[in-house]
């Protein structure tokens, strides 16, 4: 009796183990599964011509507007926005690493210049609500939905 109970005991310490690794794995897929939604977010921000928090980003000055730029800001040739990306940190750390390269200018917009407003690309004062709601919720959602169903 006593060697059976060892047993089952030994047993359910393995697969506590095991569930612990799965779980162990969960910021990671976390990560994994917000990445496109995270990126659709900042895609959306030049194209509404808004920060991450939902507050439009100043407007174009006459002066710009004259030399052929038209709003939003921030879009005329697309180099910046196509350099603003949300990436996956590499190797086994779990998270997102939100970039703004190879077009560095684009530090100046995002904290503005005595020539230039300031007009926030990547966020700043926390996760925007839009990405906290919108996107790692379900994301945090489906992953562990994903990783119970493995543990079971």
């Amino acid at each position: 009796m006593y060697r059976e109970s060892l047993a089952q005991g030994i047993e359910r310490m393995g697969r506590l183990a095991d569930t612990i690794g799965k779980l162990g794995r969960l910021p990671r897929l976390v990560a994994e599964i917000a990445q496109p939604g995270i990126q659709r977010e900042l895609d959306k921000e030049f194209l509404e011509g808004r920060d991450p928090y939902g507050e439009p980003w100043a407007p174009l000055e006459p002066a710009t507007v004259a030399r052929g730029r038209h709003p939003p800001p921030l879009y005329h040739s697309g180099h910046l926005h196509r350099s603003t990306r949300a990436e996956l940190l590499t190797g086994a750390k779990a998270g997102l690493w939100l970039t703004i390269r190879p077009a560095q200018y684009g530090y100046f917009h995002q904290v503005g210049t005595r020539h230039m407003p300031k007009r926030e690309i990547l966020p700043t004062r926390g996760i925007p609500g839009r990405w906290y709601r919108g996107v790692l919720v379900e994301a945090s959602k489906r992953a562990f939905k994903s990783v119970w169903e493995r543990v079971r």
